[in-house]
């Protein structure tokens, strides 16, 4: 089963508060969902839930100097029903908070195949790059910029972007090995983010798999 993109939503709470909800539409079979949570200053966003149901955190959390920090979540959600359902984040602080939410269908529900987290950097392009293991992956990235908006790289297709924040994918399989996104800061400013292979539903990494134990 091939992966495929199915929707997409982003927002900003707009003021200062410990959670922020954000409602998201999905539709498909052996879904994920993936979210981009930040929260302003040095915070932490210290879990993330759809339906309810605690999403599992991509590596830590990232910061910007100066700036807000940032961070990336997903769930292995099997069957959406194509009902609307609610993500919220929660900050260590009251704090200003934004969601950007990615939907995917056709993704293997064990594992995810591999991430990376690059460094924050000025750098322009911001490059993000992983090893991919599995056949038939998909790479999806997410980035944060302190000084202004930003967009998809060359070969690669912006999702959301809204409030200097962005998710891109590859809009289609890569080849294993060392794969990049690249996003591009138009008005320049340091940028962090991360990126993550998923594995379409009829394959498993079995080395992935086992790095969860």
């Amino acid at each position: 089963m091939a992966i495929a993109f199915d929707n997409a939503t982003g927002g900003n709470s707009g003021s200062a508060g410990t959670t922020y909800t954000l409602a998201h539409t999905a539709t498909g079979s052996n879904g994920i969902i993936v979210v981009q949570a930040s929260c302003e200053e040095f915070f932490s966003i210290t879990g993330v839930t759809w339906d309810g149901n605690a999403m599992t955190q991509v590596g830590s959390n990232q910061t910007l100097s100066p700036g807000w920090t940032t961070s990336t979540w997903y769930y292995f959600a099997g069957t959406f029903d194509g009902s609307t359902h609610n993500v919220i984040s929660t900050c260590n602080s009251s704090k200003s908070q934004r969601l950007n939410i990615a939907s995917y269908t056709g993704v293997n529900q064990t594992a995810i195949d591999s991430y990376y987290q690059p460094a924050r950097s000025t750098a322009n392009p911001y490059s993000l790059s992983t090893t991919v293991v599995g056949s038939g992956c998909w790479l999806i990235a997410d980035a944060i910029n302190n000084n202004g908006n930003m967009t998809a790289g060359s070969g690669t297709t912006s999702r959301v972007a809204q409030a200097a924040t962005i998710i891109i994918d590859s809009n289609g399989i890569v080849s294993s090995g060392s794969q990049t996104l690249n996003i591009i800061p138009t008005s320049g400013g340091q940028t962090v983010g991360s990126i993550l292979s998923i594995l379409p539903a009829s394959t498993l990494n079995i080395s992935a798999f086992f790095n969860f134990f």
